[in-house]
C-alpha cells in the first residue's frame, strides 16, 4: 500500500514538473528602466559576512545601477565618512597634583563615482560584462586639538593647541 501512494506521489510530481516545465521562462536578470544596489556577500558558511562596497580607501559607499537598455547600465557611487574622536585623561603623578589632557581628532573623506557597464551575452543566469568607471576621492585635513591643564602647588599651567594635517 504504501508503495502504490508513493509511486502515485511520485508520478504526480514528475507530470506536474514537466506540466509546468513548458512555461515561458521567467527573466531573472535587470532589464531597461530597472534601478538597483549593490552589496558584498562573503566568507563560507559560519563566517557569512554581508558588506557594502568600499570606496579606493577602504571607506563604505552607496553603489547603485540604471539599467539604460537591457544590456548597458550606468553606475554610480556615493560614499561620505566622518570619523570624529574625543579623549579625556585625568592623572595624578608625584610632586605634582593633577593633570588634565583633553584632545579631539577629527577627519572626513567624499568620494563619488561614475561609470558604465556593457553587458556581453543574453545566458539566463550568468551576467557577463565589461566597463569602466572614474571615482574622484576628497580627502579632507587631519585636524586635531588639545587642552592639557597641569595643577601644582605653586599654581596651575594650560598648554593648548591645535594642529591640521
Amino acid at each position: 500500500m504504501i508503495k502504490k501512494i508513493s509511486l502515485a506521489l511520485s508520478l504526480f510530481t514528475l507530470i506536474s514538473g514537466a506540466s509546468f516545465g513548458q512555461e515561458e521562462e521567467k527573466r531573472l536578470k535587470p532589464s531597461e528602466g530597472d534601478w538597483g544596489f549593490t552589496f558584498n556577500l562573503s566568507g563560507i558558511v559560519t563566517d557569512l559576512k554581508l558588506n557594502g562596497n568600499q570606496d579606493a580607501i577602504g571607506n563604505e559607499i552607496l553603489f547603485d545601477k540604471h539599467y539604460l537598455k537591457d544590456d548597458l547600465a550606468l553606475r554610480l557611487g556615493l560614499g561620505y565618512n566622518s570619523n570624529r574622536q574625543k579623549t579625556f585623561r585625568k592623572d595624578s603623578l608625584p610632586g605634582v597634583s593633577e593633570v588634565e589632557f583633553d584632545s579631539t581628532y577629527s577627519h572626513g573623506a567624499l568620494a563619488l563615482s561614475l561609470g558604465i557597464e556593457k553587458h556581453l551575452d543574453h545566458l539566463r543566469r550568468l551576467d557577463p560584462y565589461f566597463g569602466g568607471e572614474l571615482g574622484l576621492q576628497f580627502i579632507g585635513k587631519e585636524k586635531i586639538t588639545w587642552n592639557e591643564l597641569i595643577k601644582e602647588s605653586a599654581g596651575e599651567t594650560t598648554v593648548e593647541g591645535e594642529r591640521k594635517i
